[in-house]
């Protein structure tokens, strides 16, 4: 168990991974060292003592919340994004499409942020997160154009969201695990899920799930 009867080492690291704040192959960690060198490698924490007792405590809480906030304005981690056909997220003017990977590709620079109030959001959708671009600066959001919801990029800071004291419904997106992959649902149009399918296109919002659309994703840690 945590310290102080709080979460599980190894729930400690699937919330940090669930929330775009530790990657999947740094979980190894907590078994070889522990919680507090999780914290250090994933840049979330100095060898500092006085902050590490601040951490100490939000990892006693019995609701993850409050770590989960106070984590996530220490440093958005980035990320690449590919799919089932290899792939990858990248950044075409003000659209994210779908490209092949490649040494000649850059994969977009994904952010990701834990919206700080998850508990007055529907419970048991995912983790409500924020999900942005680096150079430059936007964000993912979702509206309804001739009665049917769309994706697209917002020049936005992910930072100005995550410090609103309410949930700014079009940008956020409840963050599920299956395994190895993520999906994205919007917030605001529960049911449509971010989707990729044919090489070129932009990813988009689907409902109809189990066809050829993807709506699973690789996320993968940049150094």
């Amino acid at each position: 168990m945590g310290v102080g009867g709080g979460l599980p080492l190894r729930d400690i690291g699937e919330l940090l991974e669930e929330v775009g704040l530790a990657g999947e192959e740094q979980r190894g960690t907590l078994a070889a060292k522990g919680q507090r060198e999780l914290l250090v490698e994933v840049g979330l924490l100095k060898d500092n003592g006085d902050l590490w007792v601040e951490v100490l405590g939000l990892l006693s809480s019995p609701e993850p919340t409050a770590l989960l906030a106070r984590l996530g304005a220490l440093r958005p981690q980035t990320w690449e994004v590919s799919d089932r056909d290899q792939q990858v997220w990248v950044l075409q003017g003000e659209t994210l499409v779908m490209v092949p990977r490649s040494s000649n590709v850059t994969p977009a620079t994904v952010t990701i942020l834990p919206f700080k109030y998850p508990e007055s959001l529907e419970q048991g959708r995912g983790v409500p997160i924020y999900l942005g671009t680096q150079d430059p600066d936007m964000c993912l959001f979702c509206e309804e154009v001739d009665r049917w919801p769309r994706l697209w990029l917002k020049e936005k800071n992910i930072l100005d969201l995550y410090n609103q004291v309410g949930p700014v419904r079009p940008f956020l997106f409840y963050h599920s695990r299956d395994g190895n992959t993520s999906s994205f649902e919007s917030v605001a149009f529960p049911g449509w899920l971010i989707a990729s399918s044919q090489v070129g296109q932009p990813i988009f919002l689907t409902s109809d799930l189990g066809t050829t659309n993807n709506t699973n994703f690789y996320l993968n840690l940049k150094a």
